[in-house]
């Protein structure tokens, strides 16, 4: 019977006896199973660069964080290469930027920046697929880690949510690349708190330093999955050792700690990064995509219930890492809905909350769905491991196994899954609209740059979402105007449209557009196939404008040090600088430093320039560090030595196992004044979002009270029925959190299109703000005026270019108590604010 058995023995069983005597395959095996997809899409990728949508703007930063940065020895600073200027790897982490500038060491810079650019996104690939695998198998076994892999790198994604669409197709990969970091972070506390070695622990801090320095969306995801992780533990037949969860605890601390130099100061100015939050789903349509396994978009429903099994069969026999992986995703999917603004109304305590794209949390989400996906899969695959003994049983079940193939053959639409669910393709060079116009363009100006030097830029005239012109820098160092928005970038100084005292006060001196331009002051002088070179006459070389008497002349223009020689400057003259606002600049005439004003391009829009006294003498202007930059430096270089010195310490005295022993003595203690706090923190949050007023600033017109004001809508008197909330007749109008074209906004809303007329009396400021977000589709009208002088009046611009700030100027009225009148009209009402700016 034996030898029988041994004569129809499977394949695969044989293939196990080989593996099973050589351990060295036996560990490779899994490793080369799961990475056959991902070294399928390694080859398109190699095959030509992603060029599709936000690639182009990663590139630039890639190459200018290696010339332009590192080259000074920084790791962030200001750059003119943009716009009117920006502050380069300040807002946003240089993580994806230190990705590529790896690449670009480890080949010695012997390729060329499009196939370093593409090697490093095929190693983002591979790493993701490392990550997913590492993560899944210390959770779940080998065998849900080589399945996990398999979803996680074939999931088609979508907008904002991961997957292929997300980071190839739109060019989002850095935040897949930092949760990629977050996830092995993740695990290495796993491991620390199990026990874990000193090397461990630097180890986990490494990677969770990396995350935090790649995408800020490493910061939800520890705060909301690290203390999932500790419940996880707590919850395990092994008793948790409290010393060595702190000593997890501390390893993301170090992290933190690490991360300081960009952490302290990003948080210290999130008020000038642009509103690009989304809300999620409602709740109710977010259980109703739970229960009819359609939680995330384009994911294969398979996919989507096997995660629902594998949390089911872990948590059912309490497998090590199943409240951790489980919850984590369950959280994180509830968390990407709406009910912390729609229903707990937070953000009026927390307006940070608003600038989230709730719907990323969904990518986060899947971090642990998918592993999930793995083990289910694995399990409910198990009964089929277990393989008759007899030869009857066995060709019974091969019938069967072949029969089910055969029918699922049949009746399986396998195009329209393979279409949806396997088909990659990446858009390079060759299927690239424009590109080969844009080399042809770029061989000119790489001349242009050597025959014309001095300050000047190249605006770029095309459709808003065409994104190749942020790459022209990389191949002639020209500095670049883009009109329309700019990716990778959440400064919010970055004007949109290109009237000409825009362009003038860019120093912009051609102009590149797809189409023919009749404008006056632009000349045509070349063409490259679609794309046409136009001169610019109202180029203006200096960046700045010496308003008023007297004569000013540049001394030098070097990316965080600008000079300027003024003389015969009379008392009232000042000077504009065209360089973009930003708090670390600081001006100064020798040893005096003078104010900075933000004030508009022209009339009331785009107030991000800056403004100075104009004074006989040098002005200097510098970017420099503030207290806030020292802080989060000092923490980031006193890390490592504290955590040395704190660990040599810990091993001579004790101190953490004393701690820790005092700890467990009191536990249950500690336990409830957690809870509680928890607790409390919950309810406070929940409490001080009952005030409406908290929606707006104290120096909003709206906020104004008393006899002094009155309000109408449609002419129609409107009574203040609730704080920032007003009865209009049959209209309302509210404070709110309202969604434009793109982002969340704290402002005034009505449905109304007609009229709105806000009168106060209150004393005056330097400026009056105005800030708007239209409606799709109409226009309106914004005017402002102070007790009968006009201050201004402006038609809303297409509700595509965003959100618009208005700065109006009153400072020849500062101090003055005047009546203030706002009339508003049409597209303007969906979205409204006016503020009093000291």
């Amino acid at each position: 019977m034996s030898q029988s058995s041994s004569r129809v023995s499977p394949v695969w069983q044989r293939v196990g006896r080989v593996l099973k005597d050589s351990p060295a395959l036996r560990n490779l095996a899994p490793w080369v199973i799961a990475f056959i997809p991902t070294l399928w899409e390694c080859s398109l990728v190699l095959g030509q660069t992603p060029l599709s949508y936000d690639h182009a703007s990663h590139l630039f930063k890639a190459w200018h964080f290696w010339t332009e940065m590192l080259a000074r020895g920084r790791l962030h600073g200001w750059s003119h290469f943009w716009s009117f200027g920006f502050p380069s790897d300040e807002l946003i982490p240089c993580g994806s930027e230190a990705w590529v500038a790896l690449f670009r060491a480890l080949t010695l810079g012997q390729l060329s920046w499009l196939h370093t650019y593409a090697l490093s996104f095929a190693g983002f690939l591979l790493f993701k697929g490392f990550a997913a695998f590492s993560f899944t198998r210390r959770f779940f076994g080998t065998g849900a880690a080589v399945v996990c892999t398999w979803i996680a790198t074939l999931d088609p994604g979508e907008m904002l949510e991961g997957g292929w669409t997300w980071h190839t197709y739109w060019g989002v990969w850095p935040v897949s690349l930092g949760m990629s970091f977050a996830v092995m972070a993740l695990l290495g506390c796993d491991r620390i708190a199990c026990g874990g070695s000193r090397r461990d622990l630097l180890v986990t801090a490494c990677w969770g330093t990396l995350a935090l320095l790649t995408h800020q969306m490493a910061l939800p995801l520890f705060a909301l999955a690290t203390p999932v992780l500790f419940v996880d533990l707590a919850a395990r037949r092994d008793p948790l050792r409290l010393r060595d969860s702190l000593r997890a605890l501390g390893a993301l601390g170090l992290a933190f700690a690490s991360s300081a130099y960009f952490l302290l100061p990003f948080f210290a100015r999130s008020n000038v990064t642009q509103d690009l939050g989304w809300l999620g789903d409602p709740l109710d349509s977010m259980a109703k995509g739970f229960v009819t396994l359609q939680t995330f978009h384009n994911v294969w429903t398979a996919a989507d219930a096997l995660g629902l099994a594998g949390a089911v069969i872990a948590l059912k026999r309490r497998r090590p890492g199943a409240i951790f992986v489980a919850g984590s995703a369950l959280l994180l999917v509830l968390l990407a809905t709406d009910p912390l603004v729609r229903c707990l109304h937070w953000e009026r305590v927390l307006p940070g909350l608003i600038k989230l794209e709730a719907n990323r949390l969904l990518l986060l989400a899947k971090l642990f769905w998918f592993p999930l996906s793995g083990y289910g899969a694995i399990e409910l695959l198990r009964p089929l491991a277990r393989w008759p003994s007899d030869a009857r049983s066995r060709w019974a079940l091969l019938a069967a196994l072949a029969t089910l193939t055969g029918i699922g053959w049949t009746l399986f639409p396998w195009k329209t899954f393979y279409d949806k669910q396997l088909h990659k393709t990446v858009v390079g060079e060759d299927q690239r609209r424009l590109w080969h116009a844009f080399e042809k363009l770029f061989t000119w100006t790489s001349q242009l740059r050597q025959s014309e030097p001095g300050n000047f830029r190249i605006a770029y005239d095309l459709w808003r979402g065409e994104h190749l012109s942020t790459l022209s820098p990389v191949f002639d160092r020209i500095p670049i105007f883009k009109i329309g928005y700019t990716p990778t970038q959440i400064f919010d100084a970055f004007p949109m449209t290109s009237e000409d005292e825009v362009l003038a006060a860019a120093s912009v001196k051609y102009v590149v557009s797809a189409s023919e331009e009749k404008r006056a002051n632009f000349q045509l002088v070349q063409r490259f196939d679609e794309l046409r070179v136009y001169r610019f006459s109202g180029y203006q070389p200096d960046p700045f404008t010496l308003l008023g008497e007297g004569k000013a002349e540049l001394v030098e223009f070097s990316p965080e040090r600008v000079r300027v020689h003024i003389q015969d400057a009379t008392p009232g003259s000042r000077l504009r600088l065209d360089i973009a606002r930003f708090e670390r600049w600081n001006a100064r005439y020798e040893n005096e430093s003078v104010p900075i004003t933000s004030v508009p391009v022209y009339g009331p829009y785009y107030p991000w320039l800056m403004e100075v006294p104009a004074k006989d003498g040098e002005l200097v202007l510098e970017y420099v560090y503030r207290p806030v930059d020292w802080a989060g430096l000092a923490v980031s270089w006193l890390a490592l030595p504290a955590w040395l010195g704190g660990s040599l310490l810990e091993r001579r005295r004790g101190m953490l196992r004393r701690l820790c022993t005092w700890a467990v003595a009191r536990r249950k203690t500690l336990l409830a004044v957690t809870l509680f706090t928890a607790l409390a923190t919950c309810v406070g949050l929940t409490l001080g979002a009952r005030s409406r007023a908290r929606l707006l600033p104290a120096s909003s017109l709206f906020r104004g009270s008393g006899s002094a004001r009155s309000l109408t809508l449609d002419e129609q008197p409107c009574a203040e029925v609730a704080p920032l909330q007003f009865r209009c007749a049959e209209q309302s109008l509210r404070a709110d959190v309202v969604a434009g074209a793109w982002g969340l906004h704290l402002c005034m809303t009505t449905e109304s299109a007609g009229k709105l007329r806000l009168t106060t009396e209150l004393e005056l400021g330097s400026f009056i703000d105005v800030s708007y977000d239209p409606r799709e589709k109409g226009e309106g009208a914004i005017r402002l005026s102070a007790s009968g002088h006009a201050l201004g009046n402006v038609i809303t611009r297409p509700a595509y270019l965003r959100q618009q700030h208005l700065r109006f100027d009153t400072r020849t009225l500062t101090h003055q108590r005047m009546t203030v009148e706002l009339i508003a009209s049409g597209a303007a009402l969906h979205c409204l604010d006016a503020r009093i700016a000291p």
